[in-house]
Order: structure tokens, then C-alpha cells, then sequence
């Protein structure tokens, strides 16, 4: 027997930046540990202290850690019991996407907005970068903001007129685009 090197754990990168694997398997435990069991200290050490995402829940909140923690605790107050599931993941380089679908019971005020005590559901598009060190380097989300806010009664059900949902949708993008270049 020769005395050969241990396998690299997944928060040792084999390939710098390149482990497809590894990355992977970062993201499932951070979405499973930050977010479903709601382990701020899991997510401290599973996100780079300089983070930068670009979504919609952290608009105005201060940039990093802090940032991250202040949105994480907008979604636990209102939504104790959020969940996620992921139905589809796609690695490639430092960058993992996943679809998954948010779960949960509201009933604790989210944007304003007052408990309803109903189920709260969405899908959402997450894209993430990790660092060869195995920390979540930059992040940027797509949720589906209508659908929540049809589960929870914010919005009617149903679908939206053709012509207001385009208005709606570009609206919001060039908001966010002005935002962007402030």
C-alpha cells in the first residue's frame, strides 16, 4: 500500500475554482442549513463577510453580512416555517443555479405587508458565485413576487391583463436599472 493523499472534503477545492462538485454540494448544504434550518452562524461562515447580491429582497439594505442577515430575518419573521426545495440545479465553472420553490406559513409582516396566516408559496431563480475557498462570493435572485404575493392575498389570483403585466414588468426593471446606476 502506498500512502495516498486523502480525498479533497467539498470546502477543499481540487481544481480552484473549477470543482463542479464541490460546488454543488456547497450549495445544497447552504440552502439547507442557512435557509431551512435558519443557521445564521452556518451562513456566516458559508458567505464571504463582502458578499454582493443583486435581488430584490436586500434592495436598501446595507451591503455584505449585514445585508444578508437583515433579509434572511425579513423572510424568517414573516415566514417561520420558509422552506425551500430544489427541483433543478445546473453547475458550471465557480457559478451554481438553482430553481427551487419557497414554502412556508405567513404570519409575521413581510414588506409591509400584515400576516395573513396562509400558505405562502413561489418559485425562484438563484445564480451563485463561489470562491475557491468555498464562500458565496456574489449572488443574484429572481423570485416569483407575483405569485407570492397571490398566496398570500396581496394580489388577486389569476392571470394579469397581457398589457398591465408588460407595463408592470418594465416599470420595475427600469426602476431597478436607475437604482443600479445611482
Amino acid at each position: 500500500m502506498t500512502d495516498a493523499q486523502p480525498a479533497p472534503t467539498p470546502a477543499e477545492p481540487s481544481r480552484p475554482g473549477l470543482d463542479i462538485e464541490r460546488n454543488r454540494m456547497l450549495m445544497v448544504d447552504y440552502l439547507e442549513n442557512a435557509w431551512n434550518r435558519q443557521d445564521l452562524e452556518y451562513a456566516k461562515r458559508a458567505v464571504h463577510p463582502d458578499v454582493v447580491f443583486h435581488d430584490q429582497i436586500r434592495e436598501g439594505l446595507p451591503p455584505g453580512h449585514e445585508g444578508m442577515f437583515q433579509a434572511m430575518h425579513r423572510v424568517f419573521e414573516a415566514v417561520p416555517d420558509f422552506h425551500v426545495e430544489i427541483t433543478e440545479m445546473i453547475c458550471e465553472r465557480d457559478l451554481v443555479t438553482v430553481v427551487f420553490h419557497g414554502s412556508g406559513t405567513h404570519t409575521g409582516t413581510f414588506m409591509g405587508y400584515p400576516a395573513t396566516g396562509r400558505p405562502v408559496v413561489f418559485d425562484s431563480i438563484s445564480i451563485v458565485r463561489w470562491s475557491d475557498e468555498g464562500q458565496i462570493i456574489e449572488g443574484w435572485q429572481e423570485a416569483d413576487q407575483m405569485g407570492m404575493a397571490q398566496s398570500i392575498g396581496m394580489m388577486p389570483s389569476g392571470s394579469m391583463p397581457k398589457p398591465m403585466a408588460y407595463a408592470m414588468s418594465f416599470g420595475t426593471r427600469l426602476s431597478d436599472r436607475l437604482k443600479r446606476r445611482r
